[in-house]
């Protein structure tokens, strides 16, 4: 028994050796405060179901009950918030070192993370951080006179003394404060607290003689609240010695740390960004009392906010954003000079906002707050905007799933974003299309300048019942699109040539809205709806201007030729720029998907991200990945359509073989216009059958309940595609077309319909004769579902140009024969005074 635990030992030595690598694969790291957290705490933790604050000579530790972690994790599963009045149960001890040295005490940092954190919470500048570093190991030199004590993670929590020789062991003495019993059984020391129980395993000790590890007999000795060390065997004080306890969590499950991955989006460089909200500072502030104690749910998440290499190995650096009580994630943009905005809202009257903001002051219930951070994560510029209603509306007839809003830059990188809103005194400049509220609830539009201290135009946009705006796009022309969900049977800018000129019926229909660049019109509109409950989710638009919407509704039309499976609650729908012309519109998903994300490549292809429920039969193409979700209600479907809807280019599931796997309501995530989906996710799997990659930042999922994912995935159809084009399908022989290869393949047959074939990629084949000839070009590649696809193409030769003969001359009163030459089929003659044909 010994023996087997001395081998752990030695395995967690060697462990430590290569720390900086576990540290990055989700170890416990020790956050440094620059005044982020309490004045006394010098490092903090995060631990599975708690949080441990290192100070001057104490732990402090902090936990919560798992039955609570569970309440709320079935909440989200459902897609709703928590009651704010719903009570979290905490428990918090401290373990400090009676009479250590507190004079000639220093910290050392050790194996530290390549990665940082910037903490912006609350209004208070001075308890903002930049740029706060995390490390695998803390090391208190001389927490007694000649003993050293290193605390540190990496398959678990782990704290050494190191004992130098001559410095009794002795003094080390641990007194437990605020915890409901301790006890030793079989050599463990037992903490037992109202919501868990922490077991320090039997301390292992050793020194090294003669350059071998020769274990020496320790164990712990508990009097009332206070722990020391005995050794029965007696110690070599000559040598230095080591004191080697464990800490393992046994009995909870759940996480501080958990985060809720609302959406994703990415850069040029092809770095990734994810937000979600994290359970906050309630739950990791400093405790003000020790023992057991509560918290309403209203103590509020934050906004996490975390920035990825574009290999995902390496995390850039992790950004706090909050208040006081509840922050929500909505949709993040990055600038070409790689500054990036994030909309979200919030109910913190003490949300950090910068000097100089539009506007300083919390306005109601719940307001929209849009921020600007530099590359590093560095805040620039935030500001609240909002009335004194709610800022996004809580109108009832809106589904769970609607999403909150959207942002977008102009040409000049203003910030572009529609929400909606139930306030009366919602800001709004003059000229525009609407300045008071319609009803319960609005669309809202809305300019600020990109540093966020002037608001440039604002509108309500609605009609006699209630809007919800999701998304919005800006086309070449400056004007903006927007789409979301009404009751209103009176939109502005809906009239007749629409593709649907009238409210469909039932509870809700999707719409959207062309309006002008500055807001002072509505320049055209649908509704987009059945007799069911429609909405409107994501639209985008191809190189043409072609307006493309995703959504999701009951028995959405199909157009002929395109590929659908029945009784599917997603659709797509096609329209023109003007939103009167039906190119195609169909179904697919199943009946429980719900959009995520949705994309539209300059193939025309469509690419759409679902979450659950899925339906377990959803249809697969070959190149699928090679898992799915064990249970439907849970996990991703990716699908890409080729143009027009008419096949199937990709398909698969994706998320983990078991437990839950989806994304925060109310936010989507983003495509790539080539087609690389940047998905922000949340999981409880643990880590063994979440499909991570091999080399990525974190590959375990160590929190015990919810942790944010940021998935990158290439979606492009490996499909062969055949595509090509030409100068101009007719000229005079002998003619060169100019033949352009576009396809996707590896080995391609060019047939000129001549008799004449190429190889080549993009042949410079030439026509000698006049004809009309029907051509093919094959491309092929043997590794690829579809194997080969082929694209046909006409050629028009003329015959060579017809030659009237060489100039001649004659002089007053000769006579000559004119003769036309060959190849011509019609003549005019002309002697300057007569005609003749």
């Amino acid at each position: 028994m010994e023996r087997s635990k001395v081998y752990y030992l030695l395995l967690v030595a060697i462990m430590l050796q290569v720390l900086p690598v576990l540290a990055k694969d989700g170890g416990i790291k020790f956050t440094e405060n620059k005044g982020q957290w309490a004045e006394q705490v010098k490092y903090r933790a995060g631990l599975p179901g708690g949080v441990l604050f290192l100070e001057q000579s104490t732990f402090t530790y902090k936990f919560i009950l798992p039955a609570d972690i569970t309440q709320l994790k079935e909440h989200h599963k459902k897609g709703e918030e928590a009651p704010l009045n719903m009570l979290l149960h905490y428990h918090a001890f401290k373990l400090s070192f009676e009479n250590a040295n507190t004079e000639t005490r220093t910290f050392i940092e050790e194996d530290p993370y390549t990665s940082y954190t910037n903490y912006y919470i609350g209004k208070d500048q001075s308890k903002w951080a930049n740029q706060v570093r995390s490390y695998g190991t803390i090391r208190y030199r001389d927490l007694y006179p000649g003993i050293d004590l290193a605390i540190y993670g990496g398959g678990g929590l782990k704290y050494d003394f190191i004992v130098e020789p001559g410095s009794p062991p002795s003094d080390i003495r641990m007194k437990y404060e605020g915890a409901d019993a301790l006890s030793i059984k079989e050599g463990a020391l037992h903490i037992s607290t109202s919501v868990n129980e922490l077991v320090e395993s039997k301390p292992y000790a050793y020194q090294v003689i003669d350059g071998k590890q020769v274990e020496v007999a320790c164990n712990f000795y508990l009097a009332g609240n206070e722990v020391s060390f005995q050794f029965p065997q007696g110690y070599d004080n000559a040598k230095t010695l080591i004191i080697d306890p464990s800490v393992i969590f046994s009995t909870f499950s759940g996480s501080t740390e958990k985060v809720y991955g609302s959406t994703g989006t990415y850069d040029q460089l092809g770095n990734g960004y994810c937000a979600g909200e994290s359970l906050g500072h309630t739950i990791n502030e400093y405790p003000a009392t020790t023992g057991a104690f509560s918290s309403t749910v209203f103590g509020g998440r934050d906004i996490v906010i975390s920035k990825y290499d574009p290999t995902g190995q390496n995390l850039l650096y992790a950004t706090y954003l909050g208040g006081a009580t509840h922050e929500k994630s909505i949709k993040m943009v990055v600038a070409p000079n790689l500054d990036f905005f994030i909309l979200g809202h919030t109910s913190s009257a003490d949300f950090p906002i910068t000097l100089g903001a539009y506007d300083t002051t919390f306005n109601g219930a719940d307001d929209l707050v849009i921020s600007k951070f530099d590359q590093t994560g560095s805040l620039l510029a935030s500001t609240y905007i909002g009335g004194g209603g709610s800022e996004p509306s809580l109108s009832i007839f809106l589904s769970i799933y609607d999403a909150d809003g959207d942002i977008a830059l102009d040409a000049a990188n203003n910030c572009v974003v529609t929400s909606s809103t139930s306030s009366t005194d919602f800001p709004t400049t003059p000229g525009v299309i609407n300045t008071s509220l319609t009803d319960t609830s609005d669309a809202v539009v809305f300019k600020l300048t990109n540093d966020l201290d002037t608001l440039l135009l604002s509108s309500f946009v609605g009609g006699n019942a209630g809007e919800r705006a999701s998304s919005i796009i800006i086309d070449r022309s400056g004007n903006y699109y927007i789409c979301g969900a009404t009751t209103s049977t009176n939109l502005p800018g809906v009239g007749m040539g629409a593709l649907q000129d009238t409210f469909q019926g039932g509870t809700r229909d999707g719409f959207i809205l062309r309006l002008k660049g500055d807001l002072s019109t509505v320049l055209a509109g649908t509704y987009i709806g059945t007799s069911g409950s429609d909405h409107a989710s994501i639209i985008d638009q191809d190189t043409s201007q072609n307006i493309y919407v995703t959504g999701e509704s009951a028995g959405y039309p199909v157009s002929p030729g395109t590929t659908s499976w029945p009784l599917s609650k997603p659709f797509i729908q096609k329209l023109d720029s003007a939103l009167s012309i039906d190119y195609y519109s169909t179904i697919f998903g199943g009946i429980g998907g719900t959009i995520s994300a949705f994309n539209v490549d300059t193939f025309e292809r469509v690419y759409v991200s679902i979450h659950g429920p899925l339906d377990n039969n959803l249809p697969l193409t070959c190149d699928a990945f090679p898992y799915s979700p064990l249970n439907m209600d849970d996990g991703f479907y990716f699908i890409v359509f080729s143009k027009d809807a008419t096949d199937l280019a990709f398909a698969t599931y994706f998320g983990p073989s078991d437990d839950w796997t989806g994304v925060d309501v109310h936010s989507y995530s983003d495509f790539t216009k080539e087609g690389i989906l940047y998905q922000a996710m949340c999981t409880d799997d643990p880590g063994p059958t979440f499909p991570t990659t091999s080399g990525a930042f974190s590959t375990f999922n160590l929190t015990g309940a919810w942790d944010m994912v940021m998935t990158k995935i290439d979606l492009r159809p490996t499909q062969v595609v055949a595509s090509m084009s030409e100068i101009a399908f007719s000229g005079c022989a002998p003619y060169t077309p100019g033949f352009t290869n576009e396809s996707i393949g590896s080995d391609y047959y060019w047939d000129f319909g001549n008799g004449d074939t190429s190889t080549q990629v993009s042949p410079a084949y030439t026509y000698p004769d006049s004809g009309t000839f029907n051509g093919m070009l094959i491309a092929t590649d043997s590794s690829s579902c579809n194997v080969k696809d082929t694209v046909f193409f006409t050629v028009d030769v003329l015959a060579l140009a017809v030659d009237a003969g060489p100039d001649d001359s004659i002089c007053n009163g000769d006579s000559m024969v004119l003769t036309a030459s060959s190849g011509a089929t019609a003549f005019l003659w002309s002697t300057g005074e007569t005609t003749a044909s």
